[in-house]
């Protein structure tokens, strides 16, 4: 094995940096006293710095960014609200009844679509109604009402995933219809359409039949600008896999494509993920932190729906669900934003929900906990930025620099959709 290693330390000459101290030892800018307890070599003089500390080594070819302690931003950023559309009682462009798909149509505003109605609309960057694209159906430019993608490319179309009639469909962006063509995929799953910055396209679908006591295989349809089919991609694999097991809260590999056609991938049993170019250059991105405990009360609910999983789903199971683990995943989720930047979706502070409802016969007992979204945000080369913190109400679609489209759940009952941005505490 290859090695070559050295750390950074980003300190206070950065106005913009912060993070917790560290050390740095003479001129060798090695820091002392951390996680790995390094010492100073006598006769060096010792300055106390701030800033993120990152190890990064070269490893068998891999480029490996090791995120010790600290981060750029000196605070975690807020998701704070600053536009709503949807109403409980208005005009019903505006009643939302399930958002199931949110795209910026690139000119500040945003593409929304209500799989109730199902419609999608259009409105601009200050919440008025632009008008509706398509319509329900089987017709070119018709649609069902469960899209599974939506995304505006390069050119300024917006096209969307649409299983139940089988195609992707383009509109013109003035909203007239464009084109079309057929995908062989009838996997319902979240995140199932990716667009490439260079507008190619990723549709999630099942590599084979799913087996007893096995992970389903799912891989990527790959197809061209123009709507060629170009190949089928498995999903990437990883060094040291979790193992098979069906029970709430397991380890998975978690996999996604990047804008620039890389793959994002990683096994949340561990604060690891990489990044792999299509040049074959591999980045291997780590950060130091502890794993979230679940406590008493938690591990008793996810045992509540456990037992009463096993004994009314059992049949539709391919193996029993086992006891839940006192431990969390490091991470639910990878996806990527602006300029490349890649957002860690973590499991958060919990807390006791306060609306619980009654148990209804035949479903599921409705879990007694609400959890605040927590995301780790780092940029391309594998620097940590930060954390940023959405309340529990509201679901991130998509990421800007700063800011983000979204939905929010209210306390009436009514879904709107909201734009937020990122602001520390003493910023809001």
């Amino acid at each position: 094995m290859q090695t070559r290693r050295h750390r950074d330390v980003v300190g206070a000459h950065a106005a913009t940096l912060g993070g917790p101290p560290a050390v740095r030892c003479g001129a060798t800018a090695v820091a002392c006293a951390l996680l790995v307890g390094l010492s100073c070599a006598p006769g060096d003089s010792v300055e106390e710095v701030s800033g993120p500390v990152i190890e990064r080594e070269t490893v068998d070819g891999i480029e490996v960014v090791r995120n010790v302690s600290g981060s750029v931003w000196e605070q975690p950023k807020y998701a704070v609200e600053e536009l709503r559309i949807g109403t409980l009682e208005g005009p019903d462009e505006t009643m939302f009844g399930r958002i199931g798909q949110i795209a910026p149509d690139g000119s500040g505003g945003v593409f929304l679509f209500d799989g109730q109605v199902p419609a999608i609309r259009n409105f601009d960057g200050q919440g008025n109604y632009l008008g509706q694209v398509g319509g329900r159906g089987e017709g070119p430019g018709e649609y069902q009402d469960a899209l599974l993608g939506m995304q505006v490319r390069a050119d300024g179309r917006l096209q969307v995933w649409d299983p139940r009639n089988g195609r992707i469909t383009v509109y013109a962006a003035d909203g007239s219809f464009s084109e079309q063509w057929s995908v062989g995929s009838g996997l319902f799953t979240a995140n199932a359409m990716m667009l490439s910055a260079a507008d190619h396209t990723y549709v999630r679908h099942l590599e084979a039949p799913p087996q007893p006591g096995e992970d389903w295989k799912i891989g990527l349809l790959h197809y061209a600008p123009d709507g060629e089919q170009l190949e089928s991609l498995s999903a990437p694999t990883v060094h040291d896999p979790p193992p098979p097991g069906n029970y709430r809260l397991k380890p998975t590999i978690v996999w996604n494509r990047t804008a620039d056609d890389a793959w994002l991938v990683g096994s949340n049993a561990r604060y690891e993920f990489e990044v792999r170019s299509t040049d074959g250059a591999t980045l291997r991105v780590q950060r130091v932190v502890e794993q979230a405990q679940v406590s008493d009360d938690e591990h008793a609910a996810y045992e509540d729906m456990r037992a009463w999983l096993n004994e009314n789903q059992g049949q539709f199971m391919s193996a029993e669900m086992t006891e839940t683990p006192r431990v969390k995943p490091f991470y639910r989720a990878l996806y990527t934003g602006a300029e490349g930047r890649i957002w860690v979706y973590r499991y958060g502070p919990v807390e006791a929900r306060t609306d619980l409802p009654e148990p209804v016969e035949g479903r599921p007992p409705a879990f007694p906990f609400e959890e605040a979204k927590v995301f780790d945000v780092f940029e391309r080369d594998g620097t940590y930025l930060g954390e940023v913190i959405a309340d529990h109400s509201i679901n991130l679609h998509h990421v800007d620099l700063d800011a983000a489209w979204g939905t929010r759940a209210g306390d009436d009952g009514v879904t709107s959709v909201v734009r937020v941005r990122f602001v520390a505490r003493d910023e809001s």
